[in-house]
């Protein structure tokens, strides 16, 4: 008994205790928070231990025989060795306030107040740092444009934190708060917005979100908000009793949005402008392109001496060069302008294979390369396809090889890679063992306009599309295309 009664003094704010005064003896006659019902009635002596009544006895004494009131402040140290104290603190310092009951010229009761100044102060630390994490929260939510809001579902009553007022131009305790949150939305939004929020009422969500324009008072045009609310309490039935919420003011990010999208429209056109420039300026060159070729090859056949057929060759071969980049051109532009199409027809992989051989076997015996090409006997020839854009992209890879490859050899492979219903995934490889790419320059090279290094084009030529043209054809058949290459030792695509 005599410990439950410490532990409360001890661990309570404020106790207090009726003390029945009997010639000279103090019986314990009620107490703030009854502990223990057996302590009623029993000597003080009885009830508290020597800790307490040490310091409280005398100052009993003071007020029976002066009658008057005692108040007074001491620090109260429990030693727990005997009794095993559940105490939060051992030493704790009490105001402890004697107030004396007169009965005609006698006391008959004393009340007793223990007011624990140790857990005040503690409370009123603690209390004062809550309310710096709560301006630091208000704080917080103010810079980021965010109000919180509580919502009585069925009485439509708002509370809600500084800035409501400022952020929905309207008082809510004042103010119907739905009903005036519904006439600010914009007319084309107010369906989806209480769609959204019915929906999560009625538990078809388990939030409710609307992002929307909202008229108000300081703005000329419309401003938008966002808000997402949950509901956090409910009625025994099951109904949403409470909605919490948070509201922020987005216009700034749907403006910049608007913009990226405006900026993105403008972009987008520019390039179809472009790409339709380049296809038309590719058209327009080809013409006299073809007509140079034409009468080249026709003037190489007639009986010249050898510095003429020497300055003809070499006019007809820059023409075939000039006119493989307008080809490049305007098939990257028709790819940027999403205009490419690809036919399906009967594909011969095995004939296709050949006139690549055919193609690049003068050019590949020139520089002593070695152009070899397997082919997997498990492909049918009862392919379709396009056979033309297929043709493109080898002869591209081949081409490319070529001009990397001083020796050696350089080897194409078909084979099988699926087989499913009625398609076929047929792979590709052309393999050289030319100089070779740094694992640095791998990830850009398909990027448009791009070579391997700046110093690549002076020696080798080249405008940096043909990868870029591969690489788009490939993805328009659904098709994926990697690289493996090492320095000095060769490069593989597939």
């Amino acid at each position: 008994m005599k410990r439950k009664i410490t532990e409360g003094i001890m661990n309570s704010v404020e106790m207090t205790f009726l003390i029945k005064v009997i010639k000279d003896d103090f019986i314990l006659s009620n107490a703030s928070s009854i502990l223990d019902k057996s302590i009623i009635n029993t000597n003080i002596k009885e009830s508290f231990t020597e800790d307490i009544l040490t310091i409280l006895i005398p100052k009993l004494n003071t007020c029976v025989k002066n009658k008057e009131s005692v108040v007074f402040e001491t620090l109260i140290n429990i030693d727990d060795s005997y009794y095993n104290y559940s105490l939060e603190k051992n030493s704790c310092r009490f105001k402890i306030t004697i107030l004396p009951n007169l009965d005609s010229e006698n006391i008959s009761f004393i009340s007793v107040t223990f007011i624990n100044l140790t857990q005040l102060i503690e409370f009123e630390y603690e209390g004062k740092n809550y309310r710096n994490e709560y301006n630091n929260l208000m704080t917080l939510l103010k810079t980021a444009g965010l109000v919180i809001w509580r919502w009585d579902v069925r009485n439509d009553k708002t509370t809600a934190s500084k800035g409501y007022i400022e952020l929905y131009d309207f008082d809510p305790e004042k103010y119907n708060a739905a009903v005036e949150w519904g006439k600010r939305i914009h007319p084309d939004q107010v369906e989806s917005s209480f769609k959204a929020l019915s929906d999560h009422l009625e538990g078809k969500s388990d939030f409710f979100h609307t992002d929307h324009m909202y008229t108000h008072s300081k703005y000329d045009d419309y401003i938008w908000i966002s808000v997402l609310g949950l509901t956090v309490e409910f009625y025994d039935d099951g109904s949403p009793k409470t909605l919490m919420g948070i509201t922020q003011n987005i216009t700034d990010k749907e403006n910049y949005k608007l913009n990226l999208q405006n900026s993105l429209a403008k972009l987008e056109e520019a390039n179809r402008i472009k790409s339709e420039f380049l296809a038309t300026m590719s058209h327009e060159i080809r013409t006299p392109m073809n007509a140079i070729l034409g009468l080249t090859h026709l003037a190489l056949q007639t009986g010249l001496n050898e510095k003429q057929y020497s300055y003809i060759s070499k006019i007809d071969h820059s023409a075939k060069l000039l006119l493989e980049i307008i080809n490049d051109i305007l098939d990257y532009s028709k790819i940027e302008a999403g205009k490419l199409e690809l036919e399906k027809a009967p594909i011969d992989l095995d004939y296709n294979l050949n006139t690549i051989s055919t193609l690049f076997a003068m050019r590949a015996q020139e520089l002593g390369v070695e152009l070899i090409y397997h082919f997997d006997s498990d492909i049918p020839i009862n392919l379709k396809g396009d056979p033309l854009r297929i043709n493109q992209i080898l002869s591209n890879l081949v081409s490319n090889s070529l001009k990397f490859t001083e020796k050696g050899e350089i080897v194409i492979t078909v084979y099988k890679l699926d087989e499913y219903n009625d398609k076929m995934k047929i792979g590709f490889s052309v393999k050289d063992t030319g100089i070779g790419i740094s694992d640095s320059k791998l990830n850009t090279l398909f990027e448009s306009f791009q070579q391997a290094d700046t110093s690549i084009t002076r020696k080798y030529g080249g405008t940096g599309l043909g990868l870029t043209i591969v690489k788009n054809l490939v993805m328009l058949m659904n098709g994926e295309i990697s690289i493996e290459s090492e320095l000095n030792v060769g490069t593989t695509i597939k």
